[in-house]
């Protein structure tokens, strides 16, 4: 199962943007995404991709938060896409797509397969997933049962 947080307290600030996203991006134009993303003390890239560092698990999941900050930065946050990330977000987000030899954008891998997790830890069904992170006015930010088949 994918993991839902990053383990670690050098990553909550990150983990906690990403938890805020939908919130920041309801209040698009603002320039309070933005800002926030720009005020995140440094990614520590060193405790993932060290010799001994992280688990995939991990870098696939630095990888999820990050795509979606990225892509949160660029489009959620007023009519005035920016033409370059913040160095302190697009380098971390290529150091760790490069380790899990991925491109540095949201891809279905991240938006979906390591993106869900299970709502009633007893049961195994697929009426019982949720998804971790996502987008307002998408369907991954709906955290109830889903539909049975």
């Amino acid at each position: 199962m994918p993991l839902c947080r990053l383990p670690g307290p050098e990553f909550a600030a990150w983990e906690d943007a990403l938890e805020q996203l939908p919130k920041y991006a309801v209040a698009a134009g603002r320039g309070e995404l933005r800002a926030r993303l720009r005020a995140l003390p440094p990614f520590p890239t060193d405790a993932l991709l060290a010799p001994g560092g992280g688990s995939d698990e991990e870098r696939w999941r630095a990888y999820l938060l990050l795509s979606f900050l990225a892509h949160g930065f660029m489009w959620c946050d007023g009519p005035d896409t920016p033409t370059v990330l913040p160095a302190g977000l697009a380098g971390p987000w290529c150091a760790v797509a490069a380790a899990l030899d991925m491109p540095p954008v949201l891809v279905y891998a991240t938006y979906n397969l390591y993106n869900w997790r299970r709502l009633d830890p007893a049961q195994v069904s697929a009426g019982c997933l949720g998804c971790t992170s996502g987008c307002p006015g998408t369907r991954l930010c709906i955290r109830h049962r889903l539909p049975s088949d």
